[in-house]
């Protein structure tokens, strides 16, 4: 599964079907195999969203982003049963506990002994995931924030092995950000091993740190020393956000460098243990403040980025397609809102083909038949990419019905079988 992913809206208001089917073709022709939702402590993702990622081949995460103390393992039990059910291996609970602002009370920052407090209310919840069928997850940290990011992992996981918590603590994965904040991609690379001067607060002036992609790094190493040396990471938002850094009128700079993150993914030089990456932000409303991070802005067309990640979708699709054999011989691809039923019968009869009405399963043929013209022209250019055989077969053709084949006499051209049918 590609390790390429998005953050979808930055709020919990868009999970309608049209909606799922709306994104499902988007996500695909942009190479996605996660998508972070928000997620309500309130109310769960509706089921049809989530299962339909799933059918489509997408992982979702939902991330509730609760401040630490505002919910207890009974209020999320019912959502964390349910999303186990149906499917999700993931739920983050909590945001950026290391800033005051991820604490439901302000007294509870201020006070001695912090990190014994973060444990006393997660724990728990970690507990509740992990009886739920669910793997516990960490919660993202803010790089640097009021607590050192790396401090405060370290000092919590130390803490769980102190408190008898080993076997939690094997099943956990640690949520992190993956923000450039403007960085050359390869800031902070070699973690502290490289960069022993850095300290909590302190980067002297020609040092590196790990407010940078490469965060994954300093979290490991972090994770290393408290003793969880194996932790996977899921990436819930990074990249590179419009306008950083230097002046990008045409988005171009903002296209680049979010690409070559993904290069750095399929190329397999991010390591296997971060999971994925949840570039930032898929959409968002037209009054969100969040708006002008969004990659198909609410009114206007998708940035230059989104024409980029299909190429690179579009290039790494060609090898799989390549091989040999494929997992179906024959896809004959209907339209569900016009197909002519009558037609089809001695056509199914004589060929013998697989018959539906997803793209993405024809996808996986070696010989694609469109039925009608429902389907528009974009369909069969992406069958074709994917090393599909296409044809086109006209309704008029299908109404003379050709006599029906045994399949012991079926030619192994299937070409040959379709030429009296195809555009009549």
């Amino acid at each position: 599964m590609s390790r390429l992913g998005f953050h979808y809206y930055p709020d919990d208001q868009h999970y309608t079907r049209r909606e799922l089917e709306r994104w499902l073709p988007i996500l695909h022709d942009l190479g996605a195999g996660w998508l972070v939702l928000v997620g309500s402590p309130l109310r769960s993702v509706p089921e049809p969203f989530v299962t339909g990622l799933l059918e489509a081949g997408v992982e979702p995460i939902v991330h509730v982003p609760v401040p630490v103390g505002a919910v207890t393992p009974a209020d999320l039990d019912p959502l964390l049963h349910g999303y186990a059910r149906w499917g999700v291996r993931y739920v983050a609970v909590f945001d950026r506990p290391n800033v005051r602002g991820g604490w439901a009370q302000d007294s509870d920052w201020g006070r001695p002994g912090l990190i014994d407090r973060f444990l006393d209310r997660v724990l728990p919840i970690w507990e509740a995931e992990r009886a739920a069928g669910l793997k516990p997850v960490f919660p993202a940290l803010e790089p640097g924030g009021d607590y050192w990011d790396t401090a405060f992992l370290e000092a919590a996981l130390r803490g769980m092995v102190k408190r008898g918590a080993d076997a939690l603590l094997s099943e956990m994965a640690l949520a992190i950000f993956g923000w450039t904040y403007g960085h050359p991609l390869d800031w902070g690379s070699g973690g502290p091993e490289k960069w022993p001067e850095a300290r909590p607060y302190r980067t002297p002036q020609g040092c590196q740190d790990q407010r940078g992609l490469r965060l994954y790094e300093w979290h490991r190493a972090a994770a290393v020393r408290a003793g969880a040396p194996s932790m996977p990471m899921i990436v819930l938002a990074g990249g590179a956000l419009p306008g950083e850094g230097e002046s990008d009128p045409s988005g171009e700079v903002h296209a680049e460098r979010n690409l070559s993150i993904a290069r750095l993914l399929t190329q397999g030089e991010i390591p296997g243990y971060v999971q994925n990456f949840a570039f930032f932000l898929l959409a968002a409303s037209a009054d969100h403040a969040l708006a002008h991070a969004a990659w198909f802005p609410a009114n206007g067309s998708p940035r230059p980025v989104v024409g980029a990640f299909q190429r690179l979708a579009t290039s790494l699709d060609r090898p799989m397609a390549a091989k040999s054999p494929r997992p179906i011989r024959h896809y004959l691809l209907l339209d569900p809102t016009s197909s002519p039923w009558a037609m089809l019968s001695d056509f199914v009869s004589a060929f013998r083909p697989t018959v539906g009405f997803s793209v993405e399963e024809a996808r996986w043929a070696d010989q694609v038949s469109i039925v009608g013209d429902g389907f528009p022209a974009e369909v069969e250019d992406r069958l074709k990419q994917a090393g599909c055989q296409v044809q086109r077969l006209s309704l008029s053709s299908l109404a003379r019905r050709p006599a029906s084949k045994s399949s012991s006499t079926r030619p192994n051209n299937i070409a040959a079988m379709l030429s009296g049918v195809i555009h009549g």
